[in-house]
């Protein structure tokens, strides 16, 4: 987190690929060093494009900096990677949110949890193409940084206002958590803190197959 910038990261290294750890440790270190070499008021107050831009050429930079490590170490086809998930807070009024990958992004306004994100994954392209056929597996991502030559981020600007929770996870939460028990978990705690470990929590008593991540932003 770097609350200077405004800025919130999840990164999920790929499960059953090489040192994913390492692999979301230098998404993160790269995206958060490439926008503080932008100028700050340019970032936040620059227009949608730019900021777009700025944002895009983070985490190619990221998945260049990855991909030359795999290189380095002589990794061949199970060569480590990372999705990775972003939230802006640029205005009271707007956000700017950013993923790659089937890490996700959701907002909690009056009850009511929103994801904002689409998936990049085979589930989910199965899913817009209307679910014919045989269901593929929902861990069959499409984007990832480190595995991919290009990796581009998907990235929009959307509306915030005060009182807005932010929730940004990894799979190992949503994938265990139906959407309601995340917002009734959120909406039921006295604080952040409390609800991320709750939701964490209710992550590993469903059965916890996978690494669980969650990070909450109230605006």
């Amino acid at each position: 987190m770097e609350p200077e910038l405004g800025l919130f990261l999840v990164a999920d290294g790929l499960g059953g690929h090489q040192a994913g750890e390492v692999a979301s440790r230098l998404a993160l270190e790269t995206i958060v060093d490439a926008l503080r070499r932008r100028d700050l008021d340019d970032l936040l107050g620059g227009d949608d494009g730019g900021r777009s831009e700025a944002v895009k050429a983070a985490v190619a930079e990221a998945n260049g900096r990855i991909r030359h490590e795999n290189d380095r170490l002589g990794h061949g086809e199970d060569s480590m990677g990372t999705t990775v998930v972003g939230l802006l807070l640029e205005t009271p009024e707007q956000a700017v949110i950013f993923h790659v990958g089937d890490s996700r992004i959701y907002r909690l306004r009056d009850g009511r949890l929103e994801q904002m994100t689409r998936d990049h994954s085979l589930h989910q392209q199965w899913l817009d193409g209307g679910g014919g056929g045989a269901e593929p597996k929902k861990n069959v991502i499409l984007r990832a940084l480190g595995p991919f030559p290009e990796a581009e981020a998907e990235v929009a600007a959307v509306p915030t206002r005060p009182g807005d929770v932010w929730l940004l996870c990894s799979d190992g939460l949503t994938g265990m958590v139906e959407d309601d028990e995340i917002a009734k978990i959120i909406a039921t705690h006295p604080n952040l803190e409390s609800a991320c470990q709750a939701l964490i929590d209710a992550a590993n008593d469903a059965g916890g197959k996978d690494n669980i991540t969650a990070v909450l932003v109230r605006r």
